[in-house]
């Protein structure tokens, strides 16, 4: 069971906010129980029944999204990069090609996890991240940074440092749900 220490001091999460932290599990889609104390994550989990069908890594893609989550409230992350991560293959990304929306949804996707959340999950999905984060390490660490653009041809797409710095977070902790790179 993964559980989170969330709930001391003023962290939105955990069971100081939720009276009742919905604990997810269902048998044959998830190996593992993981409490889901956002109440916007929560409310999300049916609304994607498509992500419950993909495989990822050797699980279900809700499970993949929910572990991806679950780290980033854990690391007490914003709870704008939190929801991000949630969704950072909303609408497919350059490894993983299954979309739960199409980008003409962007609105509604807005509506559910807020527009700073949204904001840095179209930019996760739209990145096209091979050999990108090689390439920004030997960058200088002046200058414009901008990252490829995936659904146009690479077309270089500015950006700031702290949006930069949460997609690293997210990719970082991504890293570590499973072997695929989605």
């Amino acid at each position: 069971m993964t559980r989170s220490s969330a709930g001391r001091g003023n962290w939105p999460f955990g069971p100081t906010s939720l009276s009742n932290p919905i604990s997810f599990a269902r048998p044959g889609l998830m190996s593992r129980t993981i409490v889901v104390d956002d109440p916007v994550v929560a409310g999300l989990l049916n609304r994607l029944p498509s992500a419950a069908a993909l495989g990822h890594s050797r699980r279900s893609f809700l499970e993949h999204l929910l572990c991806t989550w679950r780290i980033l409230a854990d690391w007490r992350m914003p709870v704008a990069v939190c929801r991000a991560g949630f969704m950072h293959s909303a609408y497919s990304t350059s490894f993983y090609p299954h979309a739960l929306f199409s980008l003409d949804e962007r609105d509604a996707v807005t509506h559910m996890i807020g527009r700073e959340a949204e904001e840095l999950a179209f930019r996760f999905c739209t990145m096209d991240r091979r050999g990108f984060w090689d390439a920004l390490v030997k960058r200088p660490r002046s200058g414009t940074l901008t990252y490829p653009n995936r659904l146009r041809a690479g077309a270089p797409v500015r950006v700031s440092r702290q949006t930069l710095r949460s997609l690293l977070i997210i990719k970082r902790q991504h890293c570590r749900t499973g072997p695929n790179r989605g």
